[in-house]
């Protein structure tokens, strides 16, 4: 378990690899459901999984670069590479990154794995994170102040 619980305005660039470099991200189906699953628990006011969800709602897309109202996770930026992810995310919500990317990975391997026909995990380990900081410097009248 993380001893760490991301704190509400911090902003981290998240990560994780697959097993063995395996190109799970290499098709743009495969981004697709990622992507999906990245915007489907996000949000939790949701209680349905993001399968029976995409049931209902066939053409979800979401686009994780906008505000929205119901976000815990504020996306900053982010990349898929064939073998890994990359999220810069702010917390909006006090000790939610944890059980959100497991819920996006998990759900992401349940669907890689039911497509593919195998078993077993995806991804190399636990999701890695490193905490950003930006200070800001601000001249006024010829002084300077550091934020």
């Amino acid at each position: 378990m993380r001893k760490y619980l991301f704190l509400e305005g911090e902003i981290f660039h998240v990560f994780n690899k697959s097993i063995s470099n395996f190109g799970i991200l290499n098709k743009p189906e495969n981004c697709l459901r990622f992507i999906q699953a990245l915007g489907h628990y996000n949000n939790l006011s949701l209680r349905i999984n993001l399968g029976n969800f995409l049931k209902k709602n066939r053409d979800y897309s979401p686009d994780l670069l906008l505000d929205k109202d119901v976000a815990n996770i504020k996306f900053i930026s982010y990349c898929l590479m064939p073998d890994h992810y990359h999220l810069i995310v702010k917390i909006i919500k006090d000790k939610f990154l944890s059980k959100y990317i497991s819920d996006v990975e998990n759900s992401f391997t349940r669907f890689f794995n039911l497509k593919f026909n195998r078993k077993g995990p995806l991804w190399q380990s636990r999701f890695k994170t490193v905490k950003i900081t930006v200070k800001y410097k601000i001249i006024l009248c010829n002084k300077s102040i550091e934020l």
